[in-house]
């Protein structure tokens, strides 16, 4: 299990003070800023307090309470750029980040661990000011309902032979209510019918796992009717996955539909359930579940004792499993990109997004560096995205080189005590060396084959081109992982592979 990551407390005691007073600086500089009806140079005083803050935190490896002044220095550059209109709410919010962080300090002067879920309201609270996604809080929601659904195994025989029928009966009518709801064109009786459909199904069905989807789903609906929150994209993004999940109803029947449970759609529905306060029976009987699965954040607050000594391994370890897996997936498609036609930027769409959530999340577990270092990548993929340049060898490399030291690091055991630190360190730079150079292998074999078809037959020197294209990214690879004397090896073997290439 992965330690929690930890501030350097000598030096947070010795400049707390003059971070003390950085804030307050800030604070009174917002204030006046505030008084001035949103206007004038004091908002430019702000960001430079506020800039100096997130510098002194980050050199005292506070990352968990950089994280919401990096959100307030965001804020705080398209006020001064005027890209963003001051008011009452949005100064309210960047006050509440200055009152509650000396207080977020001083836990962490006491030795508690720099986990930074206690800020999250507010730093969501700024993203959503500048129209950016909040920091997700459904990776981190209900660890434990793997082993809820585990426990509720489908049994042979269990599974109604009318679900297949029902379901391929009502679909078209749940299509209409959807799309009711969708065009806001009698969103309460599109509902309605929506939630005429879920009962329908959940009336009839065998398994024990469909019925606490189905459950779960007439929960959601009934929160929506009572207009408790708005129904965003995301939510009803919900609705569209349930629809495949009726599709395999249909095609598959429900046991072998439900041996391949869709956890993740459950876990997000349950989600957003669980912030419902609805005294609907069916809504209260669902939230007790979600309840019963969601131990984790309370867990993350216990003690700081706890929680270094390795409280709660088995939850976290299923959190940290479930980013590794987001990892692998965006190092695959960059790998598919890094192999193929380096002009399709679309299969980089959404890779920059999708590892900035991960390392978010990552931050706010208390793996601040980690999150740094991600962060950076997610940006450098963000960029490629927009399509102004093709992306460099080098630059590819770097990027696919953090995320598989990312995941080495995400999949190492749990190290020692804090004494310990420089060896950890020492081992996990070479765990992560030696999944670089496992991967860098595999190249070589390629690289060898291509070659010994070349030296079999010398009228397939065109593919001596791609073979020299990758001979470059290994020689880019090996420099990274500090070993210059097979980078240097390569790169000359580079220009020779490039001349035969083009006879």
């Amino acid at each position: 299990m992965n330690e929690v990551e930890k501030p350097d407390y000598a030096t947070l005691r010795w400049v707390k003070e003059g971070l003390d007073e950085t804030i307050q600086l800030a604070r009174q500089a917002l204030e006046a800023y505030e008084e001035a009806g949103f206007s004038g140079s004091d908002i430019a005083t702000f960001q430079q307090q506020i800039h100096q803050l997130l510098g002194t935190l980050r050199m005292v490896q506070v990352y968990g309470g950089a994280m919401l002044v990096e959100e307030m220095e965001r804020v705080g550059r398209l006020l001064a750029e005027g890209a963003l209109a001051g008011d009452e709410r949005l100064a309210e919010s960047l006050m509440l980040g200055l009152v509650q962080l000396p207080a977020y300090l001083q836990r962490l002067e006491k030795g508690e661990p720099d986990i930074p879920l206690v800020l999250l309201p507010v730093l969501n609270d700024l993203r959503a000011a500048r129209g950016a996604l909040a920091a997700s809080e459904i990776v981190l929601y209900a660890p434990n309902l793997n082993r809820v659904v585990e426990r509720e195994p489908v049994i042979p025989g269990s599974g109604s032979e009318r679900i297949p029928g029902l379901v391929r009966e009502q679909r078209t009518r749940y299509h209409h209510g959807l799309l009711g709801w969708y065009r806001d064109q009698g969103q309460e009786a599109g509902l309605d019918l929506v939630l005429d459909v879920i009962r329908r199904v959940n009336a009839i069905a065998g398994t024990r796992r469909l019925r606490r989807l189905m459950d779960s789903a007439e929960a959601l609906v009934l929160t929506l009717m009572e207009g408790e929150f708005t129904a965003d994209d995301e939510v009803k993004q919900l609705f569209s996955r349930l629809d495949r999940v009726f599709k395999e109803l249909i095609e598959k029947g429900e046991e072998e539909a439900m041996e391949d449970y869709p956890i993740e759609l459950l876990k997000s529905i349950l989600y957003f359930v669980s912030r419902s306060h609805s005294h609907d029976p069916v809504v209260q009987s669902v939230k007790r579940t979600a309840d019963l699965a969601n131990s984790f954040p309370d867990q993350l607050l216990k003690a700081p004792v706890e929680v270094r000594m390795g409280a709660d391994e088995d939850v976290l370890a299923t959190v940290f499993s479930e980013l590794g897996n987001d990892l692998a997936q965006v190092q695959e498609n960059l790998d598919l990109y890094i192999r193929g036609d380096r002009e399709e930027l679309h299969r980089l769409q959404g890779l920059g997004e999708r590892l900035s959530k991960v390392a978010d999340t990552l931050g706010m577990l208390g793996r601040g560096a980690l999150r740094e270092k991600l962060a950076q990548v997610a940006d450098g993929l963000r960029e490629m995205e927009s399509g102004q340049s093709l992306p460099a060898d080098e630059q590819l490399m770097e990027i696919a080189t953090a995320i598989v030291e990312a995941e080495t690091t995400l999949s190492r055991p749990g190290g020692g005590a804090a004494g310990e630190g420089a060896a950890a360190a020492e081992e996990e730079s070479e765990k992560h060396d030696e999944v670089v150079i496992r991967e860098a292998f595999s190249e070589f074999s390629r690289i060898k084959e291509a070659l010994e078809r070349y030296l079999h037959d010398t009228s397939e020197s065109g593919r001596l081109q791609q073979v020299a294209a990758d001979v470059h990214k290994l020689a880019g690879v090996f420099s990274v992982i500090d070993l210059d004397s097979v980078a240097g090896l390569l790169r000359e073997a580079e220009p020779e592979l490039q001349r035969l290439g083009e006879e």
